[in-house]
C-alpha cells in the first residue's frame, strides 16, 4: 500500500513529536535548549542601513556577475597571454574592478580612495612562469577619531579557473567563483550612503585560484 509524500512526511513529524513529548512525560530531562536558553528578541531595524541596503538591487548584481563572465577567462595565469582578444584576460577584469571602484567613488564625491597593488609573483607551485598579478583596493575611511584604527576587511578574489588549474585560455566563466564574491563591491555604494565610524578597506584579489596565500600580496 503507498501513501502519498505529504502524508508519510506529516506521519513522520507527528511520530516525532508524539516521541518527544512522551520522553519528557515519563522523567527524561527536557532539552537543554528548554531549560536553559532565553528567546532573543530581534534587534530593532537601522534606518540608515535599510536606507543602504535598499541601494543595491537584484539588477545591479546580475550586470556585475554577466560583466566578469564576459572576460571569458580570469585565470590568473592569462596576464602573461599578449595575444587575447581585446577585453578578454584577467588583466581586462583587474581594470574593469578598478574602474567600478573608481566609479563608485565618483558618485559618492571621492569617499574611496583606490588603489592597485601590481607584483610579480616568481615562479612556485601552479605558476609555471614569473607572473603578473594585481590586487585591487579600496578604502572608505570612517569619521570617528576614536576608531580610526579601527579598520573592517571585504575581500573576494576576482580571478577564476577551469578544470585545469594552468589553462591561461580556456574559457573559465567563475559567476559563482567568484564573480558572485566580487558582488561585495557593491558594498561600498551602500556603505558610501551613511556615516560610518570606523574605516573599511575593499580589496578584489587575484591568484587565489592558484591557491596562494593572500599575504603574499603586499600591502600598502
Amino acid at each position: 500500500m503507498s501513501f502519498p509524500q505529504t502524508v508519510l512526511r506529516c506521519g513522520f513529524s507527528l511520530a516525532v513529536f508524539v516521541c518527544a513529548s512522551i520522553g519528557t512525560s515519563i522523567g527524561q530531562t527536557p532539552p537543554d535548549f528548554l531549560l536553559n536558553a532565553t528567546p532573543v528578541t530581534p534587534a530593532p531595524s537601522d534606518p540608515a542601513i535599510a536606507r543602504a541596503l535598499r541601494t543595491i538591487q537584484p539588477a545591479q548584481i546580475e550586470k556585475t556577475i554577466e560583466s566578469l563572465v564576459g572576460f571569458g577567462t580570469r585565470n590568473t595565469l592569462s596576464s602573461m597571454e599578449k595575444d587575447l582578444p581585446p577585453g578578454q584576460g584577467v588583466s581586462a577584469a583587474a581594470d574593469w574592478v578598478a574602474g567600478q571602484f573608481d566609479q563608485i567613488s565618483k558618485d559618492c564625491g571621492g569617499c574611496l580612495e583606490v588603489h592597485r597593488d601590481t607584483f610579480t609573483e616568481p615562479v612556485a607551485d601552479r605558476i609555471p612562469q614569473p607572473t603578473t598579478i594585481s590586487n585591487i583596493y579600496a578604502i572608505l575611511r570612517g569619521t570617528d577619531p576614536v576608531q580610526a584604527k579601527r579598520m573592517v576587511l571585504v575581500t573576494g578574489h576576482y580571478d577564476s579557473r577551469n578544470t585545469n588549474v594552468l589553462d591561461a585560455r580556456g574559457t573559465a566563466p567563475g559567476a559563482n567563483d567568484d564573480a558572485s564574491g566580487v558582488m561585495r563591491a557593491r558594498a561600498e555604494q551602500a556603505a558610501s550612503s551613511f556615516d560610518r565610524g570606523f574605516r573599511c578597506r575593499r580589496r578584489r584579489g587575484a591568484g587565489l585560484e592558484r591557491l596562494q596565500p593572500f599575504s603574499q600580496a603586499r600591502e600598502k
